[in-house]
């Protein structure tokens, strides 16, 4: 608390209510939750004093999951809350409260919430570290971090599609031939409704990263000799990537026991799946323990079946995740996963059958994996009619 020119102020670090979480109506009306917000605010908007308690985890908590009992909190008296975790706003997380202390000198200002978003910013300011040597106006660095990831000279990086291109161009893909002009009175049969979108198509999906070498990190010197670390630049080997070289070759409820949360809707396609498949994952964490964040997608998929934000009473919520518009390989095709089945009868039942060849994509190598003679199981089909035959023959 302080006094200035507009009054007496304070600096309020906020909490949440559970009804403006992602739990909604579900959540205790009772329980608060930690949020990275504060704010200077004058010292007469304060209008009574509440009584916030931080209830703990339980030391027998690993035997009370599962248990459906009620746990009263704190006694209903209008002037009590209480809160068990800290809740991320943009990706619904739910954690374990930050345990940043404050130094001795500056307990009476301490604020977490600024701590911690300093310490999100200063992660995402580009440093450079171990200068090597000066030369031709720049100064020479061997390491660059940015987002707590240490980049030195000679790794191998990911880059964005657009960051550089070759003279060698991919074949373009062939084009639909055009209709020809017909009476549609006379012939009304050769109507169809037609439209650019195929389902299942992998025509729109995205280019995968570029792939590079770090060969120098460097910053150019100012007018007074001093590097300027503002502006930090890479060097980078570029490599040649063919598209085809990879084919050859719980409930929300569970906060109130003291798990961290974090739900999410991945699209299975950019994870090597081939096909288009969503399913809701809930991501939890005993109590004490860091929740992971959902891991980045490996393959490029049509965009169109990538939307991976969810909404919950009008609000929107998205995900940790930051590669929704490339990704380090290729889309999965179902080429790659069945081309090298061996053909079958109808009622084909032998549960275990032989290849009759060798893998022909990296995913069929990984599905027989190091096995000397792999063995291809449930590789089966129902008898079937005649007409059911020629119908789908």
């Amino acid at each position: 608390m302080w006094e200035d020119s507009s009054g007496q102020m304070f600096h309020a670090h906020w909490f949440c209510p559970g009804s403006d979480t992602v739990l909604g109506a579900t959540s205790d009306p009772l329980e608060l939750f930690l949020v990275d917000e504060c704010e200077d605010m004058q010292l007469s908007y304060i209008h009574g004093k509440v009584n916030v308690i931080y209830k703990a985890p339980s030391e027998n908590w690993s035997m009370e999951g599962g248990l459906d009992m009620e746990i009263k909190m704190v006694e209903d008296d209008g002037r009590t809350y209480f809160y068990q975790m800290w809740y991320d706003q943009e990706y619904a997380r739910f954690e374990s409260p930050p345990k940043t202390q404050p130094t001795e000198d500056n307990k009476y200002k301490f604020c977490m919430s600024c701590a911690r978003l300093e310490e999100v910013r200063h992660k995402e300011v580009p440093k450079v570290a171990e200068p090597l040597e000066e030369g031709d106006g720049k100064m020479f660095y061997a390491v660059a971090t940015k987002n707590g990831v240490q980049y030195r000279v000679g790794d191998g990086v990911y880059l964005l599609p657009e960051a550089f291109s070759f003279s060698v161009k991919p074949a373009s893909p062939a084009k639909r031939p055009k209709k020809e002009a017909v009476d549609e009175e006379l012939h009304p049969e050769h109507y169809r409704k037609y439209s650019e979108y195929i389902k299942g198509s992998n025509l729109d999906a995205p280019d995968p990263f570029r792939v590079g070498r770090i060969k120098e990190i460097f910053c150019h010197l100012r007018s007074n000799g001093k590097p300027n670390e503002a502006d930090i630049k890479l060097l980078i080997c570029k490599f040649y990537r063919t598209m085809g070289a990879q084919g050859n070759g719980g409930s929300w409820r569970r906060e109130q026991r003291g798990d961290g949360v974090l739900p999410l809707l991945p699209q299975a396609g950019q994870y090597g799946v081939a096909q288009t498949r969503r399913r809701a994952i809930v991501l939890a964490a005993a109590p004490g323990e860091k929740l992971p964040m959902f891991p980045e997608p490996l393959h490029v998929f049509a965009p169109r079946a990538c939307q991976l934000s969810v909404v919950v009473d009008d609000k929107k919520f998205v995900s940790n995740i930051t590669r929704t518009y490339s990704g380090p390989f290729r889309t999965i095709t179902v080429r790659d996963t069945m081309s090298d089945l061996p053909e079958i009868r109808n009622g084909a039942s032998a549960l275990e059958i032989s290849y009759n060849g060798e893998p022909q994509s990296w995913f069929q190598r990984q599905i027989r994996g190091s096995q000397y003679q792999p063995i291809l199981r449930d590789h089966i089909c129902k008898v079937r009619g005649v007409m059911g035959s020629k119908g789908r023959g």
